[in-house]
């Protein structure tokens, strides 16, 4: 009797499971419950469970209300948050129930189409890269809130491009032209900055105590208290042209330079970035730090130092406008550096760094660019300090200097009547 019961149990039971849709009960990929109803698993939806569901992430235009709350502040009354929801293919694309993937609207792409494509796909028509918001915020060091930078619900889901040097445009389709100065404007001047070498390198408070360079002589004597300035054998000088693109010159010697080694280095730049430029010594300073008791011999020694700064200035109508120069010392010389040169990093056989007994350290130094972004009256070292006046510069950086309209399919300008040169810069008759 008991054995009839049970097997009258388990007819009930696979007669149940049998009435739950689908060719096998809930396509099994799902579970089949009370009034035959299927409970999906993970990834599959339908009355009978057969059909795939497709990726969810933040919808571009679907919002919804969170729980009603007060924040805990009982004074300002009730308030609803409101975000984007998560949605099925972001609500930009439709779900392929077959494949479980889905189908982006045009101008949409990624996983659950969670992404805006670029204008000009992914690679900016090959000329650019394609960045999300976040990432342009980050770009440009922009920190938003809280130093958040762009903290949006769309940061990573709207996306904008990023073009290579020589190229502008939504899309980057277009050939940046040359700029130049209007050749009929006047009363303006040269962008004019300043370089300093040496002592001038590094502007510490304390002045020449505090700056000491290399010395061969063994190492420190225990509990010397002196700092030292470790000057880079070499640095470099970057630039950015008004294409954008940044090009770097060979290393400068940070010891011995000259006028004329630091202008060649900057007119050998690729492509012509700085045609000509003027370099002028402006101040030259000597002296020496007080005598060090060497630990090999227990001799003395009193470091000699040589400072310089230079005027920069930029003569070329290529080079109108603001200029802006930036100083790399800390040094590279293994095999695939772009710049091979000796820095602050590069240490030669039986030379003195600093003393280790102490808790001083060497500081870094080799050159530093002084800018009107400073201040116009610029007060350059803090002993044997030289004054020095920065000149923005005010002479136009204008697309084909403003006489001349530019192909942007080939990146040149076409000059109108009575202007020549590659930026249109000159003026060859009056009309």
């Amino acid at each position: 009797m008991v054995a009839s019961k049970s097997l009258s149990l388990f007819a009930l039971i696979g007669s149940a499971a049998a009435l739950c849709p689908g060719d096998s009960p809930c396509s099994s990929n799902g579970a089949c419950g009370i009034h035959d109803k299927c409970t999906c698993f993970t990834g599959y939806t339908g009355e009978d469970c057969s059909a795939r569901t497709c990726n969810h992430h933040t919808s571009w235009n679907q919002i919804g209300k969170e729980a009603t709350t007060n924040g805990g502040d009982n004074t300002v009354g009730a308030y609803n948050l409101i975000k984007h929801t998560p949605t099925e293919c972001s609500s930009k694309g439709d779900c392929d129930r077959d494949s479980g993937e889905c189908k982006c609207y045009e101008g949409y792409t990624g996983k659950g189409c969670r992404r805006m494509q670029c204008d000009g796909g992914s690679t900016c028509s090959g000329h650019g890269q394609c960045r999300s918001l976040g990432d342009v915020a980050k770009d440009n060091s922009w920190t938003g809130k809280d130093n958040a930078g762009y903290d949006g619900w769309d940061k990573n889901m709207v996306q904008a491009c990023k073009c290579d040097a020589g190229w502008a445009g939504v899309a980057c389709t277009d050939r940046l032209c040359p700029v130049g100065d209007d050749p009929l404007s006047t009363s303006q001047v040269d962008a004019t900055i300043f370089l300093g070498t040496g002592r001038y390198s590094n502007d510490a408070a304390d002045g020449v105590s505090n700056h000491a360079p290399y010395t061969d002589d063994s190492t420190l004597a225990a509990g010397n208290a002196a700092d030292y300035l470790v000057p880079a054998l070499e640095f470099v000088l970057k630039y950015t042209d008004a294409y954008g693109a940044t090009w770097s010159t060979w290393g400068i010697s940070a010891y011995d330079t000259s006028a004329i080694a630091i202008e060649e280095a900057l007119e050998a730049l690729p492509n012509y970035a700085i045609p000509a430029v003027t370099v002028t010594e402006v101040h030259f300073a000597t002296g020496s730090v007080a005598a060090i008791t060497m630990s090999d011999t227990s001799s003395t020694k009193t470091p000699a130092f040589t400072d310089k700064i230079f005027s920069i200035e930029f003569t070329h109508p290529r080079n109108s406008g603001p200029q802006t120069l930036t100083v790399e010392s800390t040094g590279c010389d293994t095999a695939g550096c772009s710049v091979y040169y000796h820095g602050t990093t590069h240490v030669p056989a039986n030379v003195v760094v600093g003393d280790p007994a102490t808790t001083n350290s060497p500081l870094g130094g080799g050159a530093k660019i002084y800018t009107k972004t400073e201040a116009a009256t610029l007060t350059i070292g803090s002993t044997s300090a030289y004054t020095a006046t920065a000149v923005e510069g005010s002479k136009e950086a204008t697309t084909c200097s403003g006489r001349g309209s530019c192909d942007s399919e080939k990146g040149t300008c076409e000059c109108f009547a009575g202007y020549t040169g590659n930026s249109c810069e000159t003026q060859t008759t009056i009309v």
